[in-house]
């Protein structure tokens, strides 16, 4: 996970592990390999290139490495791997936001959403004295004629 789209922050072993996971399983999800270890460049196949785990559950990474990760953890994790937001409880993420200054990461995009105004707008009040004045009625584009 490097590059743009890097998780910059993370909260606790289990998230890191989450994070490894993910990108671990990407050439399984893409159907590129039947297994985390049966591809070529994957470095679970090369222990001795990776640190040793500071995670005391190093005995079962393998084993946990397998076992794909559901549909709300990869919603999770896309999520804040697009959004560059910190990876984490919700409460944690808040207070991460803050102090790095990314608090944008935790708004919905976009503009926000004006409150719906009178249906009676300033163009419309416009349209619709025109239209009277030419002879046109309900704001149609028709006139009656005799």
């Amino acid at each position: 996970m490097f590059g743009r789209d890097a998780l910059r922050v993370v909260q606790r072993d289990e998230h890191l592990i989450t994070a490894l996971r993910y990108v671990l399983q990407n050439p399984v999800r893409a159907g590129l390999s039947e297994t985390v270890h049966e591809w070529l460049w994957s470095s679970a196949r090369k222990r001795q290139l990776v640190d040793r785990s500071p995670v005391h559950e190093e005995i079962r990474w393998s084993e946990r490495l397998e076992n794909r990760l559901d549909e709300l953890q990869l919603a999770t994790i896309r999520e804040c791997l697009n959004r560059q937001r910190p990876f984490g409880q919700s409460e944690w993420q808040t207070v991460m936001a803050a102090a790095f200054g990314l608090g944008s990461t935790l708004r919905p995009r976009g503009r926000p959403r004006s409150e719906k105004k009178s249906s009676l707008s300033l163009f419309n009040l416009v349209k619709s004295i025109w239209a009277t004045s030419l002879g046109f009625s309900h704001g149609s584009l028709v006139s009656h004629r005799p």
